[in-house]
């Protein structure tokens, strides 16, 4: 396709590790192949592939760094993600007490510190909510085996996120990669 269609600047969003098919097989000339490095990480094989690298952010644009190393004839540059602070109108509203988290529905993205704080915080505050969105199966059954399922909702995965953060006074999230 990159022939095909005479493409010529391809875009990844990658978390930087080896990811197969994610990147055109062979570099055709005049074709300037640009990743956006999600988590600072290294394609052993097929960085030589790529031009231009971009980080979500300075934290992972350092690991990368320290890490490896700049590689010749290579660009590096930190581009945050956007928000759309359109999507977030401002809103008066009571304190709910209540307090989530949303992920993608993949156990890699709920930490276990962020499960086992859910009955410490319901503990401390008999009357506050839990909402998660995007709770896998196993997600879901650690919060049932803490017996808190009446104070905890699960939410489906949708693309309303701006819903969901108008459901909660806090958001937790729990993560070793440095998010």
């Amino acid at each position: 396709l990159v022939q095909e269609l005479k493409i010529d600047i391809y875009h990844a969003h990658r978390s930087g590790h080896y990811d197969p098919g994610s990147l055109p097989r062979k570099k055709l000339p005049g074709l300037k192949i640009v990743e956006t490095n999600v988590f600072g990480e290294l394609d052993i094989v097929e960085n030589y592939l790529i031009d231009c690298h971009i980080f979500v952010s300075k934290f992972c644009y350092d690991r990368y760094l320290q890490r490896h190393c700049k590689f010749h004839n290579k660009r590096y540059d930190v581009i945050y993600n956007p928000v759309d602070f359109d999507e977030f109108p401002e809103i008066n509203r009571s304190f709910h007490c209540a307090f989530g988290n949303l992920n993608r529905p993949d156990d890699a993205k709920w930490h276990e510190l962020g499960i086992q704080i859910i009955p410490k915080v319901i503990k401390r505050i008999p009357n506050v909510r839990c909402y998660l969105m995007g709770a896998t199966i196993r997600v879901k059954n650690i919060v049932q085996s803490f017996g808190v399922e009446d104070h905890v909702s699960f939410l489906p995965p949708s693309l309303n996120v701006a819903a969901f953060y108008n459901q909660i006074d806090v958001f937790t999230h729990a993560s070793r990669a440095g998010e």
